[in-house]
Formats: structure tokens, C-alpha cells, sequence
């Protein structure tokens, strides 16, 4: 009997450790992937554009009782109609923080602050447009540990931001007398978005794999994007990517 008592106790400890919380560290970390996106923006064209975006992120976390996050993320590449008419220039860059509380052993619940830049450029903008949003959201995470290995997964969910968007296809009046000030162009003539008119879930699935010093992991990302500030705006992306803790 007392045998079976110690085995107990040390089923416990292990299952402790094992399936317990996240390491308590912090650290930066890059990551490198490729974004497959479908694009519809009508103050851009009425025509659905699709490309594969490569993209860096850069950032800095950390776990301990609490979570928190601020990484740099950017895109560049070329999206087309059809994959061969229109060449265009799609640039993406944005700024996140998130922060959030344990709810359980495994599980955190929070917010995210995140500016986000969008760029459609097409022949020296011949035509273009932009999409400048500043949001927060609801965020989520749930962790799972087995020694060497980690699945994680983070959830958001965008409540109230502002957003500015051209008003028209090509240039207007407003960009072609401000086209010495661009922060103006890109920054101004914000707009509420709600509930309503806005909506952009994102589930992000993380593998990490520890070796010495050093955690690799992967990074599957989705996200759905409909804005309508102005003019309707859609976008589809699936990203795959890889980094390291450092």
C-alpha cells in the first residue's frame, strides 16, 4: 500500500512539471514565412487579387504568471488577377502588444493593441490605395507542454479601432495636395470601426521544439479580414512560418 502511495505522489510531481505551465523565461525572437493571401479592395479595383507574401517578424516576449508580447511584423510582395494580369506591389507592416492573465494553469486571457499599415501599389500608383487601422482586441491563449515540446495557441478578436481609407479608385484631390506629406495621406481622416462594419479573427497554432539554449519553432497563422470603412475590404491569408527563440 505504501508502495502504491510513493508511485502516486510521484505520478503527480511529474504530471506537475510535465503538464504544467510554461517555462517562466523571456526572449526575443525572429521569424521568417510566406503568406498566401486573397485581396479585394474597392477603393483599389473590383477585381479579387492573390499572391504569396514573404514576411519577417520580429519581437520580444514574456511568460511568467502573466503573458505578454510586442513584435514587428512586415510584408512585401507582389499580388495579381488571375496570377498573371496587374502586377502589384502589396506592402504590410504592423505593431502588436498583447498582454493577458491566467485564467487556469494553461490558459491566459487579455488584450492586444495592434497598428497596422496596408499598401496597394500598382505601376508607380497609377493606381493605389491604403488601409492604416489602430485596434484593440480580445486575445486568448492556451498552452500544452510535454517535455522538449509545446503546442500553443493564441485567438483574437478585433472590438474598437479607427481606420483610414481612400475614399476613391486612383487619386483624389486630397492625395494629390498632400503628396509631399505622406503620414498625412496614410493617417488621416480616421473613422470608428465597431462590431458592425469590422471583423477580423485570427488563429494563430504554435510548435515549439527545445534544443539546448535555443527553442525552434513553427507558426501556422489564419486570419479573415472585412472592413467596411468607406469601401468594403477583404482579405484572406494563411501564413506558414519558422523562427527562434534566441
Amino acid at each position: 500500500m505504501q508502495s502504491k502511495i510513493k508511485l502516486l505522489v510521484l505520478f503527480t510531481f511529474l504530471s506537475a512539471n510535465i503538464f504544467g505551465q510554461e517555462e517562466k523565461n523571456s526572449r526575443f525572437f525572429i521569424e521568417l514565412g510566406i503568406a498566401n493571401k486573397t485581396i479585394k479592395d474597392r477603393s483599389f479595383s473590383k477585381l479579387r487579387f492573390h499572391g504569396f507574401i514573404p514576411s519577417l517578424e520580429i519581437g520580444y516576449e514574456k511568460t511568467d504568471k502573466n503573458y505578454w508580447n510586442i513584435d514587428l511584423l512586415a510584408k512585401y510582395g507582389i499580388v495579381n488577377y488571375r496570377n498573371r494580369y496587374f502586377p502589384t506591389t502589396y506592402i504590410e507592416g504592423n505593431l502588436s502588444v498583447r498582454y493577458a492573465m491566467p485564467v487556469s494553469d494553461k490558459s491566459r486571457a487579455g488584450g492586444r493593441f495592434r497598428t497596422t499599415l496596408n499598401v496597394l501599389d500598382y505601376n508607380s500608383f497609377s493606381n493605389g490605395a491604403w488601409t492604416t487601422k489602430h485596434h484593440l482586441d480580445v486575445f486568448l491563449r492556451h498552452s500544452f507542454n510535454i517535455s522538449k515540446h509545446a503546442l500553443i495557441g493564441e485567438f483574437t478578436y478585433p472590438l474598437i479601432g479607427l481606420a483610414s481609407r481612400p475614399r476613391y479608385v486612383g487619386l483624389d484631390e486630397f492625395v494629390a495636395s498632400n503628396s509631399d506629406n505622406v503620414p498625412k495621406i496614410l493617417y488621416s481622416k480616421n473613422k470608428i470601426f465597431t462590431l458592425h462594419n469590422y471583423a477580423e479573427p485570427t488563429l494563430r497554432l504554435k510548435y515549439i521544439f527545445k534544443s539546448g539554449e535555443s527553442k525552434y519553432y513553427s507558426r501556422l497563422t489564419y486570419s479573415y479580414l472585412y472592413l467596411n470603412s468607406v469601401n468594403a475590404y477583404f482579405k484572406h491569408s494563411i501564413r506558414l512560418s519558422f523562427g527562434v527563440h534566441l
